[in-house]
């Protein structure tokens, strides 16, 4: 991470944006490497002060001040990239790695919508880009991960033709392969079919075509297959996915910045139940007896432009945000009895999205000491159903009045500045926000979800979520000392959810999602470093957030526990070793309607990592993590599914240049 502070975010904005460095191949030998322990994007989204809903080992969901799904926006380099699995089992997170992220930008509230509608916050995942005028250079890692006999193949290989002058031409080449089998709990139970297989491929070349203009295509491949989910009734067989984007970058007099992207990707994803035994299938409470293999499938094109100019002291930036997204699953019910018979059914019946959004922020400064930051958003999206039998299907579940709405959404949020000293800076934020319901919120048909053991119903007619934030924090930054407070309060009227009717019994297996009511949200964060010395520096952070609904009594689910972080590292880039504790508290505010689920006992965990770097080029790495094999699991693992205990991981690195 970047000194473990908090930084500004690209251009000039002061909007407290946690800018964490992704652990990447091509600078994993070389002297300054991060000293983290990362594994994955997981890792990234953690070290960044994201909550993880946890299914598996596998690609999991940030959560962030309670507010997860569609009410966060999570963009890759802007792009918006869709799952196909209707069950979740491939966030947009998944389908990128370690290797070819460059850092991850992620702002709580509503601060930042430039790149989606968010009541949450925002990840905006940066990219790996080809160094123009960088000499060639190549690198490659081996680790090891003893619970779970994981793997992990690393390599890439980047450089230029030139200086960075006019006809310049850089490329980038990055691969990763990840593969584990079943990973065993704190109490030594292995947790069966956990284990996962992963490649992942990617492309860039730049060409600098003139003094102040630059062109870059990129491409990513992404192949995951043998996914196993112990929390859910159903494994990944194979998910797919190919992301493409040619970019233009056009500097202009005066501190003008123009950049624009065309970006399209396809994902698809194959799960089934075929790895379950078959007394576990007769047994379950839904569709037992019956293979259940699925399909899913989304495609989306899209372009982003943003434009940045100075007007004297003050900054503008307008970005451009325009897609169109197609989404379509269905499922096939094979009987254990007589396989030969077989239904099948559509989720999604090609469901189709068209976005089109402005957002303009501007930055002024009123004083020396004190910045005005306004920020909005403005977007319309037409969404349709086109598949007739899945019209029938929703409307024969209840009453539709449209079923291809036109839908609006506006947020605008402004933020004050004011800067007492050198060092210490105070701000306070308030803002309106509005998101718009995902297709699977509007179209999704007889779905399952794990977490509360219910069948869900799309809705047509739902309205947008509306919520209501109020922000103040403080950041302090000296040579050795940094520290950032921050507290919040949202109000999120119109709460989707498939929860059950006032007068309904909680125990019902079908629920259609609705505009449930209004729900509130309390969140305190504190991220600090302590550089102790030269050799000795000390971090940590502190997260809590206390969320229910306001209608009725009754909290929202998945919200993680109040939990603190403390970190000890001695050492100096080229040779570290490092202590970390991770203290989480009980979680007894747990939903009883929304999506029922139990309360969960607090615990704490410790780490020790270290690594040395030799002749500038090999790099070892090592880590002893949950030192003393605890049992626990997290709050917001689906279906209490526990996490991984005593393991020993090695990794081996070496860069060419």
């Amino acid at each position: 991470m970047s000194s473990d502070t908090v930084t500004k975010d690209t251009a000039r904005y002061t909007k407290q944006t946690v800018v964490v460095e992704a652990d990447n191949c091509a600078t994993v030998c070389a002297p300054g490497t991060p000293r983290s322990q990362m594994r994955s994007v997981d890792d990234l989204m953690t070290q960044g002060g994201a909550g993880l809903i946890q299914r598996a080992a596998f690609a999991c969901e940030p959560i962030v001040r309670g507010l997860r799904g569609g009410q966060l926006s999570m963009s890759i380099d802007g792009m918006k990239i869709h799952s196909a699995c209707v069950d979740k089992m491939d966030p947009a997170t998944s389908y990128v790695e370690l290797d070819n992220v460059r850092t991850l930008q992620l702002t709580e509230g509503t601060g930042d919508v430039r790149y989606g509608s968010t009541l949450g916050g925002s990840l905006n995942f940066t990219m790996q880009q080809p160094p123009l005028g960088g000499p060639l250079r190549a690198a490659a890692e081996l680790s090891y991960d003893a619970n779970a006999n994981g793997r992990r193949l690393r390599c890439s290989s980047d450089g230029g033709t030139g200086q960075g002058m006019r006809g310049d031409v850089a490329y980038r080449v990055g691969y990763t392969f990840r593969d584990a089998h079943d990973y065993k709990a704190g109490d030594d139970t292995t947790i069966g079919i956990s284990g996962f297989t992963k490649h992942n491929l990617a492309l860039a070349a730049s060409w600098k075509a003139g003094t102040s203009q630059t062109l870059t295509a990129s491409f990513i491949g992404d192949l995951a297959t043998d996914v196993g989910f112990p929390s859910m009734y159903m494994d990944t067989r194979r998910a797919e996915a190919i992301i493409g984007s040619v970019d233009w970058k056009q500097s202009f007099a005066h501190g003008t910045l123009l950049t624009w992207k065309l970006y399209g990707n396809h994902v698809r994803h194959w799960m089934d139940d075929s790895s379950r035994s078959v007394s576990e299938i007769e047994s379950r409470p839904f569709m037992p007896g019956m293979y259940m293999p699925m399909y899913g499938v989304t495609t989306t094109i899209g372009t982003i432009g943003d434009i940045s100019t100075t007007i004297g002291d003050d900054l503008l930036t307008i970005t451009f945000d325009a897609f169109t997204m197609h989404a379509y699953a269905d499922m096939f019910m094979i009987p254990l009895a007589n396989p030969n018979v077989q239904s099948s059914l559509v989720t999604i019946g090609n469901a189709r999205a068209t976005t089109i959004a402005l957002a303009p922020v501007y930055e002024h400064l009123l004083s020396e000491s004190i910045t005005l930051r306004v920020n909005g958003r403005l977007e319309g999206s037409k969404r349709s159903l086109e598949d007739a039998d899945s019209r029938t299907a929703l409307g024969s579940y209840a009453p539709v009045s449209n079923f291809d709405p036109l839908l609006v959404a506006g947020s605008i949020g402004a933020s004050l500045y004011y800067r007492t000293s050198d060092a210490l800076q105070w701000s306070f934020g308030v803002g309106r926000a509005q998101r718009l319901p995902t297709h699977i919120e509007q179209y999704g048909y007889y779905l399952y979800d794990p977490g509360s053991n219910i069948i869900t119903i799309g809705d047509p007619d739902l309205s947008v979520e509306t919520s209501y934030n109020a922000e103040v924090g403080s950041q302090y930054a000296s040579e050795d000392v940094a520290l950032a407070v921050m507290f919040s309060a949202t109000r999120v009227n119109d709460y989707i959810a498939a929860a059950p009717a006032a007068d309904e019994d909680p125990s019902v297996l079908i629920r259609q999602y609705h505009n449930i009511g209004s729900a509130q949200l309390f969140s305190a964060s504190l991220r600090w470093t302590w550089r102790m010395s030269d050799a000795w520096t000390a971090s940590g952070t502190m997260n809590a957030t206390q969320a229910s609904m306001i209608t009725e009594t009754e909290n929202l689910p998945l919200i993680p526990a109040p939990q603190a972080t403390l970190r000890i590292a001695l050492g100096d880039a080229a040779a570290w070793v490092a202590a970390q504790g991770r203290f989480v508290a009980p979680q007894r505010n747990a939903s009883q309607r929304i999506l029922p689920e139990d309360t969960t006992p607090g615990f704490a965990l410790l780490d020790f990592t270290a690594a040395a770097t030799f002749f500038e080029r090999l790099t070892v790495r090592g880590g002893l993590l949950n030192v003393f094999d605890t049992f626990y699991h997290e709050h917001t693992s689906i279906r209490n599914v526990p996490a991984k205990g005593r393991t020993f991981t090695l990794s081996l690195g070496y860069a060419f240049q």
